[in-house]
């Protein structure tokens, strides 16, 4: 099969046996694509040139990727999106402004923009033109996204190090205080990293949804079910914005998001109202079933 970011089929293995699937409606004679690595969405176009040069020796011209560099304007948009910057016109907000991308003139490290290393882009916003100019970048919008990857790592690091010590024999009064602790200080550190990266960051970038996704899992350690399951909400805006339809990513992201639903429902305070439960679990139904509509279609019985 050839190879597209924007593939047609999923594929398996049941034993020695290689099951495909079409994603989508096919006529007779139309190729059988298949993702040989990241698909569009996961990386800009730039950054799986690289890899499937490196790994495969081919330059890729499939759909996605001849969008993003052939100037057609909706590709290219979501080709920048999920790793850029808010475009410079437009970074104050408000009524009338410019809601595209950019992604910097310079090589960015991982972390900072995107889970992976960006290489250099044109440094202008790719819907109105505007330039990010090298003083900005260097000096405003360089520092707040560092600041905000070391928050976010101190507060990953506090999550982890709470669950390993939920293992440890210590009373459970001990357990409970430091979990409070643990949760409380991470919370405080995300939200930090979300008011820095809600500054710079495109709104559909992946950063954003990972640093909700973050915090939901922050405040379920703090035994708030309903404020994690509107950043679950939020993450999932993201992932439904970056991938294509029929993503295993968000799929599972609403899986996650209905098993935050139900226990929300399940953990309403005593005198909620019935409609208000009801509208969780309908809620968590909804997700459900529009999870199960993907993951049917790549596993055939869900994972």
């Amino acid at each position: 099969m050839n190879h597209s970011c924007l593939p047609n089929v999923a594929t398996r293995f049941e034993g020695g046996t290689l099951v495909v699937r079409t994603l989508e409606a096919l006529a007779p004679g139309d190729p059988l694509l298949h993702c040989y690595g990241p698909q569009a969405g996961e990386m800009t176009a730039a950054q799986r040139h690289g890899m499937l040069a490196h790994q495969y020796f081919f330059d890729c011209r499939c759909r996605a990727c001849s969008g993003a560099d052939g100037g057609d304007a909706q590709q290219v948009l979501a080709d920048a999106a999920p790793a850029g910057l808010r475009c410079s016109a437009g970074s104050a907000g408000g009524a009338g402004q410019c809601e595209g991308a950019a992604l910097p003139a310079e090589a960015v490290p991982a972390g900072l923009l995107h889970q992976y290393a960006l290489p250099p882009g044109s440094g202008a916003c790719c819907t109105c033109g505007a330039v990010l100019g090298a003083q900005r970048w260097q000096q405003a919008v360089l520092p707040d996204l560092q600041a905000a990857a070391e928050a976010y790592a101190d507060a990953a690091a506090a999550l982890d190090q709470q669950e390993l010590r939920q293992g440890a024999a210590a009373p459970p009064r001990e357990q409970a205080a430091a979990a409070t602790a643990a949760a409380a200080q991470a919370i405080r550190g995300l939200r930090q990293c979300l008011r820095l990266r809600q500054q710079h960051l495109h709104p559909h970038n992946l950063l954003l949804g990972g640093t909700h996704d973050a915090l939901a899992r922050a405040w379920h350690a703090a035994g708030n079910a309903q404020a994690a399951a509107q950043h679950l909400r939020h993450s999932l805006a993201v992932l439904e914005h970056a991938y294509p339809p029929g993503s295993t990513a968000a799929a599972f992201q609403r899986r996650q998001l209905a098993g935050m639903l139900r226990l929300a429902a399940a953990n309403a305070a005593p005198g909620s109202s019935g409609a208000a439960v009801e509208e969780l679990l309908a809620e968590a139904r909804a997700e459900d079933e529009a999870a199960d509509a993907v993951l049917e279609l790549h596993f055939e019985t869900q994972p």
